[in-house]
């Protein structure tokens, strides 16, 4: 069920901000090194392997999914304030966590590639994982004169994509969807 549902934003998210983003059926994609080579059966070796991969690609999907709906400074109190009770936090922590357990994903390095490797998205995330987290601590950051919140969102709105047609593609190419 959480897959679904997540998997349906996804599908939505990706629609809207893949000609943002550069990708498409013309979209050129650079040769990159693959993280772990070609040895892509260390992901599907044992299904703790892929669970763990699982889920971390649906955590990460949810940070983005709540990041996409940070859009004022209200939202920021919404979604940190301890006493409203919520089943997800942002912890720009956790998401670093999971990013290094995707980090083992490999490029999709075929002529035909869609987007970006997924090495050169690591570095993207890992910095929206930054101004998160220097968001939280101001509490204010569409007031705070920094311009934190807006640059949050559009990173949000790239890793939307990068996510739905990046991973799930390095997922599937594991053997792990």
């Amino acid at each position: 069920m959480r897959a679904l549902l997540f998997t349906s934003f996804l599908g939505a998210a990706a629609g809207c901000w893949l000609a943002a983003a550069g990708c498409g059926s013309g979209a050129v994609v650079s040769e990159t090194a693959d993280k772990v080579g070609n040895d892509s059966a260390a992901a599907t070796e044992g299904g703790s392997d892929c669970q763990a991969l699982a889920d971390a690609q649906l955590d990460l999907g949810l940070h983005v999914n709540f990041m996409l709906r940070l859009d004022t400074d209200l939202a920021y109190k919404r979604l940190t304030d301890p006493e409203i009770a919520s089943a997800f936090k942002l912890d720009p922590a956790r998401l670093r966590r999971d990013l290094e357990v995707l980090s083992v994903l490999p490029d999709d390095d075929s002529p035909d590639a869609i987007c970006q490797p997924w090495s050169q998205a690591l570095p993207e995330l890992r910095t929206l994982a930054d101004v998160l987290e220097a968001n939280l601590l101001s509490g204010k950051p569409f007031s705070d004169g920094s311009g934190g919140g807006e640059k949050l969102l559009a990173m949000a709105k790239s890793a939307a994509v990068v996510y739905s047609v990046t991973v799930d593609d390095a997922m599937r190419r594991v053997g792990c969807q």
